[in-house]
């Protein structure tokens, strides 16, 4: 099966930057994404898949990409090195047959 590249590629992901920028700041569905980015994600847990940590981060990341606010850039970056630093504490747990959760409960 030949896949084919398409015929205008995207800088982009899923947006072109230009289509980006396009899109409105103001409005319900603006203030409710704004809202969920400016609420505290908390540490991320992977093992809890009912957790809205992922959804605050998103938020923050496309909060950022439409504004280019700085602060929602730093925050979705701190986070998700807090889940990759827990991720690697807890593999290291494990490899040295600690209890997983060692170093990571406060």
């Amino acid at each position: 099966m030949e896949i084919n590249a398409p015929q205008d590629p995207y800088i982009g992901i899923w947006i072109s930057k230009e289509e980006l920028a396009a899109l409105p700041t103001d409005g319900l569905a603006w203030e409710t994404l704004k809202a969920a980015a400016e609420k505290d994600p908390g540490n991320p847990d992977v093992s809890d898949q009912d957790q809205n940590n992922d959804i605050y981060v998103l938020a923050k990341a496309l909060v950022y990409a439409r504004t280019g606010e700085l602060k929602y850039r730093q925050e979705v970056i701190d986070n998700l090195m807090k889940g990759a630093a827990g991720q690697a504490v807890q593999n290291m747990n494990v490899m040295l047959g600690f209890p997983e959760t060692r170093g990571l409960l406060c």
